[in-house]
C-alpha cells in the first residue's frame, strides 16, 4: 500500500502533496505545500501527526481552530515565523523558540480560547483569555503568554492567512515591580544578632543601633 503522500525536497525544505489514499482529497493533489521541515525525518513526522487528526493539513487558516493553525509554532523544524524571519537574516535562537513554544504549551493550549476558529475570535476573546492568565499567574507571566499569541495572530496576518489581528489594541498588564532595598533599622526589630568566633579575633555585624533610620 502506498503512502498517503509525496514528499520532495525544495531549497533547503521538505514538501508535501496528498493522494487519495490519504482519506482527505478526491484525487491525488497537483499543489505542492510546505511542511517548514529541513529534515526527511522531520517531514514524515509532521505530516502523521497532523493526518492523525483527521485533517488536511493544508485546510485554510480560516478554516483551523487557533489549536490547529498554532501545532507548528516555535517548534524549529515546522514554525513559519522562525522561517521567515531566519530567511530575511534576522535572529532568533533555539533557546528563545524553545521558551515561547513551553509558554504556549503551558498557558495557552490548555485554555477554551483555543477551540475557536482564527476568523471567529475577537478582541474580547483576546481580554478575556488575558483575565483568566491573570487569574492564573503573576502578571509579568500573563503578558509574555499572551505575547505568544500575538505573534501567531500577527504572522498569520502578515501572511493574509487572515484579514484582522483580534490582538491589536490589548496591552500589556501594568503592575508595580518592586525593588530590593537597603535593609534598614526598622525592618529588623526584634532581630537576633549573633556574632562569630573566628582564628585570630571574631566577627559579626553591626548593632542594629548603628544602621541608618
Amino acid at each position: 500500500m502506498r503512502r498517503t503522500y509525496y514528499l520532495i525536497r525544495r531549497g533547503g525544505f521538505w514538501y508535501y502533496r496528498l493522494n487519495r489514499e490519504s482519506g482527505l482529497v478526491k484525487s491525488d493533489e497537483v499543489t505542492w505545500h510546505t511542511t517548514g521541515c529541513e529534515s526527511r525525518k522531520d517531514a514524515e513526522s509532521f505530516l502523521e501527526d497532523l493526518l492523525a487528526d483527521g485533517r488536511n493539513p493544508a485546510t485554510p487558516a480560516k478554516n483551523q481552530s487557533f489549536l490547529q493553525y498554532s501545532a507548528p509554532f516555535f517548534l524549529w523544524d515546522r514554525c513559519p515565523h522562525i522561517r521567515r524571519l531566519l530567511e530575511e537574516g534576522k535572529s532568533f535562537t533555539r533557546r528563545h523558540a524553545r521558551i515561547q513554544r513551553q509558554r504556549l504549551e503551558k498557558h495557552i493550549l490548555s485554555d477554551p480560547f483555543v477551540n475557536k476558529r482564527l476568523p471567529e475570535i475577537t478582541r474580547a476573546d483576546v481580554l478575556d483569555l488575558r483575565s483568566r492568565l491573570l487569574a492564573k499567574n503573576a502578571p509579568a507571566t500573563a503578558n509574555k503568554a499572551l505575547g505568544v499569541v500575538k505573534v501567531i495572530f500577527r504572522e498569520a496576518l502578515y501572511r493574509e492567512e487572515i484579514n484582522r489581528d483580534p490582538t491589536t489594541g490589548v496591552g500589556r498588564v501594568k503592575y508595580h515591580k518592586e525593588e530590593r532595598g537597603v535593609l534598614r533599622r526598622r525592618s529588623c526589630a526584634g532581630c537576633s544578632l549573633t556574632a562569630a568566633t573566628a582564628p585570630g579575633g571574631t566577627f559579626g555585624t553591626l548593632p542594629a543601633s548603628t544602621w541608618p533610620p
